[in-house]
């Protein structure tokens, strides 16, 4: 068995030359892989020879894409098993790692030859740069994901094709300390438990989820944790969750859904949790969700607006506009929105403002519509240009 130390590093600059020898059955190597270090060491001097059928197990590898220098490593239909891996270590470096399947014009769920499965941290750009592509269908699965961990670093990961799939177990950090972004696309799905954009307050991170059947699933989502974050939804494409929070601090976060089919859906939707935030729901876009705050805690601005014929968003039970903090909705060019109840400042001396313009435009109130707290002297409803405010009841 060899070392888990190797004795050699090893740097690969030809993408050619990785194609050859990682279009194998398998490479489960029980040594590291070091790749990126100098120009003209050997591959064959780390893996030893032959380079396949090495099994995993408790000493399965870790590996690093560009460790000083550039970077390559390109898994094509074939599976690659390890422990952590590090696409950028240090701040020179360039790193890339591609899975992929041979492009198929018609694939199907079980063209799922290439994938890789590691069992601790996987860092896309440490302190350098890092781009991790899953393409053609093709998997990864890890428990832990972070894309920008230093502040040096720049992360980038594109998910993008029909079935193509990244699984994460536990959390997914998206510029942590440093700049991370995730490109999702064409029909490609990510998942994770908890999903941080911006996770420390250096971090500047933004979600791209784009195209028809492109999905993002988690149990909750912090866009703009700890610094300014984004997350755009478009062209169709869908995120599900249970609770999503939009501005959990100062810095301004945004939310933007927009395009025919695009949807978000939500337990729980708060637009200013501690910090600033703006919802743009546009073009034919739709929102579900069970509550929605704007403006939730005392420290938060929220915004909203909802805009365009045909757009839509759902809220099964309650809608608060300003419920610590400030909050606006803007409603208007033809826009809907239905809600079980409605609250403007109720438990607030904050101001909250409602303002519906345009024809066509109508927001529905089915139960109770609700303003003001005894204390709170700056609510603000704006109905203009022939909109609509349906409610039954008025308090």
């Amino acid at each position: 068995m060899q070392s888990s130390t190797p004795s050699k590093l090893t740097s690969f600059t030809t993408p050619a030359l990785l194609a050859t020898l990682l279009s194998l059955s398998s490479i489960q190597a029980n040594a590291n892989i070091i790749i990126g270090t100098t120009i003209d060491d050997d591959i064959t001097d780390l893996l030893g020879n032959p380079i396949t059928d090495i099994h995993p197990g408790d000493n399965t590898p870790n590996i690093v894409i560009g460790y000083n220098t550039i970077g390559q490593l390109l898994v094509r239909d074939t599976h690659l098993y390890t422990q952590t891996i590090h696409i950028g270590q240090n701040q020179s470096a360039i790193g890339t790692l591609t899975i992929q399947n041979t492009y198929n014009p018609t694939p199907t769920p079980n063209d799922n030859h290439a994938f890789i499965t590691n069992r601790a941290d996987f860092n896309i750009g440490y302190h350098g740069q890092g781009t991790f592509n899953i393409l053609n269908g093709a998997k990864s699965d890890t428990p832990f994901a972070i894309i920008g961990h230093h502040s040096t670093a720049i992360g980038t990961a594109n998910i993008h094709g029909l079935n193509s799939a990244w699984t994460i177990g536990e959390q997914l950090n998206v510029g942590n300390h440093g700049t991370g972004t995730l490109n999702i696309s064409n029909a490609a799905s990510v998942s994770a438990p908890k999903i941080y954009i911006s996770a420390q307050t250096t971090g500047q991170g933004i979600i791209n989820l784009r195209g028809q059947n492109s999905n993002l699933n988690a149990n909750s989502i912090h866009v703009g944790y700890q610094n300014h974050g984004t997350l755009n939804i478009n062209d169709g494409a869908n995120a599900t969750t249970n609770y999503i929070v939009i501005g959990d601090t100062n810095s301004p976060s945004i939310l933007n859904i927009q395009g025919l089919n695009s949807k978000l859906t939500s337990n729980t939707l708060n637009i200013g949790g501690r910090g600033s935030a703006i919802l743009n729901l546009s073009n034919n876009a739709t929102i579900k969700s069970n509550n929605a705050y704007i403006g939730a805690f005392e420290e938060s601005t929220g915004i909203a607006n909802v805009s365009g014929p045909n757009t839509r968003w759902d809220i099964q039970d309650k809608l608060y506009i300003g419920q610590e903090g400030t909050g606006t909705l803007n409603l208007n060019s033809g826009a809907t929105i239905n809600t079980n109840d409605l609250y403007i400042s109720r438990y607030s001396e904050k101001p909250g403002t409602l303002n519906i313009s345009d024809q066509n435009t109508t927001m529905n109130v089915q139960n109770n519509f609700y303003t003001r707290s005894p204390q709170n002297k700056t609510t603000t409803i704006n109905i203009n240009n022939h909109a609509t405010l349906n409610t039954d009841n008025t308090t």
